[in-house]
């Protein structure tokens, strides 16, 4: 019943990751022994985390690009005065 409650807040506050990941995060952190600030900073920072890949996707898919490249696709050959350890 308790986490029922805390789902829908956290749905009620945008934390839609943190909400489906809740019941799995509680049970690492009861399994671990996980103090409340450690247990507060993990879903924060995967909610975060979240938020930021999703905001991403849709900058991403806004540029409308015609393909996705990353540096890992990067022919450094094809440019050799540029150096792969920065």
């Amino acid at each position: 019943m308790m986490n029922e409650l805390m789902i829908e807040r956290l749905k009620k506050l945008g934390w839609y990751h943190a909400a489906h990941q809740l019941d799995h995060l509680l049970e690492d952190a009861s399994r671990d022994n996980v103090s409340y600030s450690e247990f507060l900073n993990t879903i924060v920072l995967q909610e975060i985390e979240y938020q930021e890949s999703q905001q991403l996707e849709k900058r991403m898919k806004r540029a409308k690009l015609p393909y996705m490249k990353t540096i890992h696709d990067f022919d450094f050959s094809f440019q050799p005065s540029i150096s792969k350890k920065g």
